[in-house]
């Protein structure tokens, strides 16, 4: 019996391809240990037991006991992967050895040195080094493991250089270099080096080096130890400097640092990102960045809405494979691209009324001279986005600034959408001038004004009972539009407008001239069983009019005079769709109840980007737009969503890496590398493949085909096992 199994990712636009500022990735509180392993799976030790996260799927073990199915205990704080593969686990009641493939345990009980006791409490610290010992630090000593017998030894605890002067190591207290182990203690540096088997220390410091001078003095369990690209270790001592030692150098730096009030006094997590910048993680302060370029400190703790963390209680900081930061709290685990602005979602505030959707909005627009969002409410006012300084500017007087749109005039004023008419508003000042523009007559009109745009000879406005308004050359047109949305585009190039009628059917108005020509859809719609419902939106993408409806989207194709419909069936996160735009590749966005969608024209189907949960039918008069440099902003009720999409075009394009994780041959593992698949009985016919696609922030988004002996393409959906039972 042979198989031939291909997979591929169908269509993969997972949420590594926005970035994230905060994800709970996970809601598995106390997480005490992030640990990477050769092949990028994401270890994770907590007080509730290990995690194998994959990406695309997560493993948990939480059965304890002695057997090879069980873990010693659910309690960990201390995960490593050895030079084989295996991972060691250090656990409040031993050391467990798991190999990742058949996920079979071995069992390792160090010896305590106390006569008659079985205690060895907290093993914080598990590390193999270059002669492939595995070292362990625990309450009652420090061992060292031989890695093929297991047989334990006790490490001495001495001030010369048969030992370590200290029995008490840092979580994660270890750097393999080739000369050596360095170990951070609760007495300072210890360095054990190969060559001589000797112990340097304070104690013992034959070689003069700098971290044993007697200005090291630590005053507890402090921090990781950690080793940059260039070879410096790095870790703190007496409780407030971060150092910095260059090994070749022998050199010593220190930089002073001012953590919160209330940070505790140990239990630093350190960890080096890809621009080898320093993050510093504590237990109730929150993390710090030190930027190794400038010798500069930047503070993160959570001060409530659009907060970097969810808590200031950090357990363990990690870098990821693909430039993430992974960060656990109190509140589970975050993941930080700091280093990636594709993605990102802010709260527009932590008021009771917005988390409570009370107010309803009006469409958002792009302040070109202030490079803001400005984001209109009914009843409340305008809040506006400063996208460069990342903050939030409030205005709220009540009915005297509600308002439905605003558009910019220059850099001080912006027209203000006020009921008929619109106002002139001064955002230095932040008055209102009782001035109406752009001509008298606006408020004899029925309706308040909901869409306003600029043509090359006058504008065009929607006014929320239907009308459309065209004002050119000294002259205002009117046409009957539908509903209480914009459902109108201006087509610049041509100098065109479209917009729908009350049938409705799509219009198309020459600006210059007035003449207007109606394109009958209905006639396509009733061939499809397809009702128009409650329309919202349309753009002009250049070829095509697309329309988005509670129902789902139309695209109507100018040069072949076709319509076609999108729904949950084409690949929409929902058929409510109810805004839509195109970036500056000439590619169509849509944002529906259930999330942001981008439509793939290979595959004439809509994709998902980015799930959003929990939406309600406020969240619906949220808009969309692309501003000039290509960024894309999706208002959601209280959230405003920022994709750059010219960053999700480069990383969309790129090749997802796909991994096998393992394979079942009548419930037995074989290894993934072999060719047994090809060498099966008759009788080994229950197969199962593991996979799945490396994205940790939101691999529900991947979906998988798969096809046997050259066959055709099948759809496996979101489902990260192909079982042949």
């Amino acid at each position: 019996m042979f198989y031939l199994l291909l997979l591929s990712p169908k269509a993969v636009v997972a949420q590594q391809s926005y970035t994230i500022d905060i994800n709970k990735g996970l809601t598995t509180n106390n997480i005490t240990d992030l640990t990477f392993d050769s092949k990028g799976n994401l270890w994770i030790g907590s007080y509730n037991g290990l995690m194998k996260h994959e990406g695309g799927r997560i493993t948990k073990f939480t059965k304890v006991g002695k057997d090879e199915n069980s873990l010693s205990s659910l309690e960990m704080h201390s995960i490593i992967e050895d030079k084989c593969g295996n991972i060691w686990i250090a656990t409040t009641n031993g050391v467990d050895i798991l190999n990742p493939t058949t996920h079979k345990f071995q069992h390792i009980y160090p010896k305590s040195p106390r006569d008659g006791s079985t205690y060895i409490g907290y093993i914080y610290w598990i590390f193999q080094d270059e002669e492939e010992f595995i070292w362990i630090a625990t309450d009652v000593g420090i061992f060292k493991i031989d890695n093929i017998s297991h047989v334990c030894k006790k490490v001495p605890e001495s001030k010369d250089k048969n030992g370590l002067p200290h029995q008490y190591v840092s979580y994660n207290g270890g750097i393999s270099t080739k000369d050596g182990i360095w170990i951070s203690t609760n007495d300072g540096l210890v360095f054990y080096e190969y060559f001589t088997k000797q112990f340097h220390h304070k104690d013992h410091n034959p070689k003069n080096l700098s971290p044993f001078q007697n200005k090291i003095k630590n005053k507890g369990n402090e921090s990781d130890l950690r080793i940059d690209k260039t070879g410096k270790l790095w870790f703190i001592y007496d409780l407030t400097y971060l150092a910095a030692y260059d090994i070749k150098k022998n050199r010593l730096d220190t930089f002073k640092i001012e953590f919160p009030d209330g940070t505790w006094n140990c239990c630093k997590s350190l960890a080096i990102d890809d621009d080898q910048n320093i993050w510093i993680g504590s237990r109730h302060g929150g993390f710090i960045i030190f930027n190794t370029k400038d010798f500069t400190y930047k503070n993160y703790t959570f001060k409530g809405v659009n907060s970097k963390i969810p808590s200031n209680y950090i357990h363990a900081i990690e870098s990821g494979p693909n430039g993430q930061m992974f960060i656990s709290t109190s509140q589970g685990l975050s993941i930080i691209e700091y280093n990636n602005f594709i993605f990102k979602e802010k709260l527009l505030s932590g008021d009771p009324e917005f988390m409570n959707m009370k107010h309803q909005s009006g469409d958002i627009s792009y302040h070109t001279f202030r490079n803001s969002i400005l984001i209109p409410f009914y009843k409340y006012g305008f809040i506006e986005y400063v996208i460069d300084a990342d903050t939030f500017i409030y205005e709220d007087r009540g009915k005297e600034m509600s308002s439905t749109l605003l558009s910019p005039i220059d850099k001080r004023h912006s027209y203000l959408a006020r009921g008929k008419i619109f106002n002139k508003y001064d955002h230095e000042k932040k008055t209102i001038e009782k001035t109406i523009y752009p001509i008298k007559g606006l408020d004899t009109i029925s309706g308040d004004i909901i869409w306003y745009e600029k043509t090359k000879t006058g504008f065009i406005a929607k006014k929320n009972r239907g009308t459309l308004l065209h004002y050119t050359n000294g002259k205002l047109n009117l046409y009957e539009g539908i509903g209480f949305k914009a459902m109108a585009s201006y087509n610049e190039l041509k100098d065109e407008i479209w917009y729908l009628n009350a049938k409705p059917n799509l219009v198309k108005v020459n600006a210059i001239t007035g003449e207007s020509t109606e394109i009958d859809i209905q006639r396509f719609l009733a061939n499809k069983g397809f009702s128009f419902s409650i329309p919202r939106k349309i753009l002009h993408d250049g070829n095509n009019v697309w329309m988005t409806s509670h129902n789902g989207v139309l695209k109507y194709s100018i040069d072949k005079d076709t319509l076609e419909t999108y729904s949950v069936n084409e690949g929409l996160s929902h058929s409510f769709a109810f805004s839509i735009t195109m970036d500056s590749f000439g590619t169509v966005w849509t944002s529906s109840l259930n999330g942001i969608d981008v439509y793939d024209r290979q595959s004439n189907r809509f994709v998902i980007v980015i799930p959003i949960n929990n939406t309600t039918y406020m969240d619906a008069f949220g808009h969309s737009l692309c501003t000039p440099d290509g960024k894309l902003f999706f208002h959601y009720g209280n959230k405003l969503i920022f994709i750059d999409s010219k960053e999700y075009h480069k990383i969309n394009n790129s090749a997802k890496p796909l991994m096998l994780s393992s394979i079942l041959v009548n419930d037995k593992y074989i290894t993934v590398d072999d060719q047994k698949l090809s060498k099966l009985n008759s009788n080994e016919n229950n197969i199962r493949i593991d996979f799945a696609i490396r994205d940790f922030i939101n691999p529900e988004l991947a979906k998988y085909e798969y096809k046997i002996n050259g066959g055709k393409w099948n759809d496996n959906g979101n489902n990260t096992e192909i079982n042949s039972a």
